[in-house]
């Protein structure tokens, strides 16, 4: 389209809301601004109307040409520009089109104006190629967000959403709606991993590592496409614990290659790598990595599977960096860490599990357990988080046994303690850490036998024989 039809377009919209105001500005605002049109006449006319609707003035043509002429802002021809801008349309019909057009107008302008910006910076000897590129992709995940923000919802489209989700838990029959972890009354809780911030604390030798793993592994097995950051592990180390995870084989083993190929044990590890190879899990390992950069990963993946992302876990959340701002203390760039994660999952859609490391004040209490007032001096954690659990091994500090006089050995408590619109409790689970893995408790491991050769599994609890969706 030539220039001057965009003009004609931005003009029409004014004309809708000059001459349907409720209506128009309904549609309109929230979703376009006066910096998007371009020219300035266009600009101080929506302003005006803007102004006006702030006030509870009625908005019209003499209303809104008195406004600009008491601001000053009027010169002799106004009265006459601002009615010939109802002369362009005689209803709000087709103000969404309008609106529609011009908001892809003014990305490809977004568009044109980085590419400039892109090829100046890359023409430069001194410029650095992976910093650029790094740059590119967060400048256009902003692009992106902005002009993909969520719009209000009305009633009727609120409603509708509700009676989805309801209709939805109600198929279930009090089972899981979203990502199985592997462990029944955990899965029960929380429905499953579903599209929120999850944290996982605890102090180090609780298992954190194990279950952001299992997690993984799980999202990735039933076909959704996973990224697990590991900022603490190499990658060698990482598909150790997996294929350990996987094969039910002690992860010592596996690292160290000490087996026979052609044994048993040779064969079950075999067969973990190959299903490891189909599935649509991405490893990124890293010694610091910001929020907007995972961002810029996590839509690179995401467009490599049609938009689509199934879980993202974050190992662990305090070695992320945050942006650097000067005059920033570690509490609040953990803040700004967590609300860029919780941003993170309602842009991506997706569950974000992401684990927090605990301070020794925890071991200062006499039961060791961890609390949610552990969090409170970790920035705003708990505020962001739908959902914090605590892993909690009593074996760890020398527990043997319940009050009952049950043993605990190989006991892990997932403490759900802020469950947002859920319930709460300490589920006892079984944690194999030769094998890493959780299960029910006093149960065999979650996983009764290995990948078959036809790439089907056997999970015990609410993930039984699933079909890899590869």
């Amino acid at each position: 389209m030539e220039a001057n039809i965009y003009q004609e377009i931005e003009e029409a919209v004014l004309g809708a809301c000059l001459i349907e105001p409720s209506t128009a500005l309904r549609q309109v605002q929230g979703i376009w601004s006066e910096a998007l049109f371009s020219s300035e006449f266009n600009k101080l006319i929506y302003s005006a109307i803007v102004e006006l609707d702030k006030g509870n003035a009625s908005i019209d043509i003499l209303s809104v040409t008195s406004h600009l002429q008491k601001s000053g802002k009027a010169t002799n021809d106004t009265p006459f520009r601002v009615t010939m801008l109802t002369n362009r349309v005689n209803s709000t019909n087709n103000l969404s089109h309008h609106i529609y057009i011009l908001k892809e107008q003014n990305i490809k302008k977004e568009l044109a104006g980085l590419g400039v910006a892109l090829m100046t910076e890359a023409s430069q000897d001194n410029t650095d190629a992976l910093e650029l590129l790094n740059s590119a992709n967060i400048k256009l995940g902003e692009l992106n967000t902005s002009s993909t923000r969520n719009e209000p919802f009305n009633m009727a489209m609120a409603l509708e959403e509700h009676t989805n989700e309801v209709e939805e838990i109600r198929k279930a029959d009090g089972g899981i709606i979203g990502t199985s972890f592997g462990v029944d009354e955990l899965d029960k809780m929380l429905k499953g991993f579903r599209d929120k911030l999850y944290i996982i604390a605890a102090r180090p030798g609780m298992g954190k590592s194990i279950f952001a793993l299992q997690a993984s592994f799980v999202s990735a097995y039933i076909g959704k496409p996973t990224i697990f950051i590991s900022l603490e592990m190499p990658v060698k180390e990482v598909m150790d614990r997996l294929i350990a995870h996987i094969s039910g084989v002690d992860a010592s083993i596996v690292e160290e290659g000490n087996y026979d190929d052609r044994s048993n044990t040779g064969h079950r590890i075999a067969e973990a790598k190959a299903l490891i190879l189909k599935l649509p899990l991405y490893i990124l390992p890293a010694s610091t990595l910001t929020v907007d950069e995972l961002k810029a990963h996590s839509r690179r993946i995401a467009g490599k599977h049609g938009n689509n992302m199934g879980m993202i876990v974050v190992d662990y959340l305090q070695l992320m960096g945050g942006s650097g701002k000067k005059g920033q203390n570690r509490e609040q760039e953990i803040s700004e860490i967590s609300r860029g994660l919780k941003n993170l999952q309602i842009e991506m859609k997706c569950p974000v599990l992401a684990l927090s490391q605990l301070s020794r004040a925890v071991e200062s209490r006499p039961d060791k357990k961890p609390m949610l007032s552990d969090l409170r001096e970790s920035g705003s954690i708990e505020q962001d988080a739908d959902c914090v659990m605590f892993l909690f091994r009593p074996e760890y500090y020398g527990i043997m046994e319940n009050e009952e006089g049950e043993s605990v050995k190989g006991m892990a408590e997932i403490i759900v303690a802020k469950h947002r619109g859920g319930r709460l409790g300490a589920i006892p689970s079984n944690l194999d850490r030769p094998a890493m893995k959780f299960s029910n408790w006093n149960t065999q491991s979650i996983y009764d036998t290995l990948p078959e050769p036809t790439n089907t599994i056997s999970i015990q609890g609410n993930i039984n024989h699933f079909e890899p969706n590869f």
